[in-house]
């Protein structure tokens, strides 16, 4: 319930359908409802759906959500984020796109998308990949958690990705965590991980051992406003709710 402000954020930027797992009480239930009927911003959509899943137990369920969220998703890709993230404005498109140019549906590919975070409450959200490294430049966005977990995001290779124009591969390696569009089949977060820590890696981790036929690709169009990208609010975030 302390992130729903993201919730009109994200559907804002994001078209597309949306499966989201909440953590709630009875009463965060109907709260949650009536937050719900009172926006404008989620009243209009007709393709968020809710799955709510009752509070039980001293620890976060986190995995156990994120597969409650996963086994809702009727599209044949999804693409596997927090509500801590806003996507760049056009990233459903662009994704949508990437699978046919791609021909995804005859191999198994990741498409990674590279996460950025900022400090500050307020920013002017970048509308294209020259504005989001302008702010890199400037120190109002920064690489994610590069700061706290370099390893985490570290094979995503952003030098390459400041001056790249065409798509590149990256390796697996130990510790990896981005976040990545996979098929709707990918398999299912372990939901013996709560809390915070390691849950990402792990899953990253099964999906290169198991289901990739090829390193995890991360694939860019960096003409026009097809800069895939999404950004980080620091402010919003909580170790223990990941």
């Amino acid at each position: 319930m302390d992130r729903l402000q993201m919730l009109e954020a994200i559907c804002k930027h994001w078209e597309g359908p949306i499966s989201l797992a909440l953590y709630l009480s009875d009463a965060e239930a109907q709260q949650f409802l009536r937050y719900t009927q009172g926006s404008e911003v989620l009243m209009s959509r007709g393709n968020v759906g809710y799955h709510i899943v009752y509070k039980e137990g001293q620890f976060y369920p986190v995995n156990l959500l994120r597969n409650v969220a996963m086994r809702q998703v009727n599209t044949p890709y999804m693409f596997l984020s927090d509500i801590d993230f806003l996507p760049m404005y056009g990233l459903y498109e662009y994704l949508r796109k990437s699978v046919v140019q791609l021909d995804m549906a005859n191999n198994k590919k990741a498409l990674v998308v590279p996460a950025f975070e900022t400090l500050r409450y307020r920013l002017s959200y970048p509308k294209s990949k020259a504005e989001l490294l302008s702010q890199l430049d400037m120190g109002t966005l920064f690489t994610f958690r590069y700061h706290v977990w370099t390893k985490g995001h570290a094979p995503t290779n952003f030098a390459k990705w400041r001056t790249a124009t065409t798509p590149y591969r990256v390796q697996w390696e130990a510790d990896f965590e981005p976040y990545v569009m996979v098929r709707r089949d990918s398999p299912e977060y372990d939901r013996r991980f709560v809390g915070f820590g390691w849950n990402k890696v792990a899953h990253v981790m099964e999906l290169d051992a198991q289901v990739l036929d090829t390193p995890l690709a991360i694939t860019l169009s960096l003409t026009g406003t097809g800069h895939t990208f999404s950004i980080h609010s620091v402010t919003h975030r909580y170790w223990t709710h990941l």
